[in-house]
């Protein structure tokens, strides 16, 4: 199936489900394991099929312009839609996030190797504040603070702020290190290795434009949160 910028076709998934989104970068069993617990509903982007099959799943379907996707054959038998989006202005991963509708996101196989693809999917993420993104990796979340965050982290629990644009820290509690009142930016004030205290954290940013960065461990309460968070 190849789509027709004239005859949008419906969009996949559910509103209100989470969904896990599987690349064709680096996986690991665990990761995706963490992230199907979750949210077991799976598609793929182009040769993230791949990775899936590799693993003894399938997506629901597969989107992107195709390229990269090794034999179709065996999908289509198994009733796999292939969604072909022919453009190039967009990459495969937002053509999975213009044809996927979900609450929440879990993006896994977008980290290591290429570092150029990693930043095209951070890109993405800052272009879209909107919409609810959790990137995965086998040490790493991370997501857009489009709003106000409260999570409840142990003790020297890694906290990282990348701003993606330019933004201030207007609350910032139960860190090592208080941001409060920092104005941060990618060419300028970042806030990589901060730490949890111990108990509530609490942040709040003038605009969404800050990437918070947690580890792994972190998966269920991270995803909650941006679950349920009225932003």
């Amino acid at each position: 199936m190849t789509s027709d910028p004239s005859t949008p076709l419906p969009r996949l998934g559910d509103p209100e489900a989470m969904v896990t989104l599987v690349g064709g970068g680096e996986l690991r069993e665990p990761t995706l394991a963490a992230a199907e617990a979750l949210a077991p509903r799976l598609f793929a982007a182009d040769g993230g099929a791949d990775r899936l099959q590799a693993f003894g799943r399938l997506p629901e379907a597969i989107i992107g312009d195709i390229d990269s996707l090794g034999p179709q054959e065996g999908f289509r038998a198994a009733g796999v839609e292939i969604r072909a989006v022919a453009e190039q202005d967009s990459t495969d991963f937002e053509k999975c996030l213009a044809h996927v509708a979900s609450r929440l996101v879990i993006a896994v196989g977008f980290t290591g190797g290429r570092v150029d693809h990693m930043l095209a999917v951070l890109s993405a993420m800052a272009a879209r504040p909107a919409r609810r993104v959790l990137l995965l990796g086998p040490e790493d979340l991370c997501f857009l603070a489009s709003g106000p965050l409260s999570l409840d982290l142990a003790a020297g629990t890694r906290v990282s702020l990348w701003p993606v644009a330019p933004t201030r820290v207007t609350e910032c509690e139960g860190l090592v290190w208080s941001a409060r009142g920092m104005e941060m930016a990618p060419d300028g004030r970042i806030g990589t290795s901060n730490a949890a205290k111990g108990g509530p954290v609490r942040l709040a940013f003038a605009n969404p434009g800050m990437m918070v960065f947690l580890p792994a461990s972190e998966l269920g309460q991270a995803a909650a949160m941006l679950r349920c968070a009225p932003w």
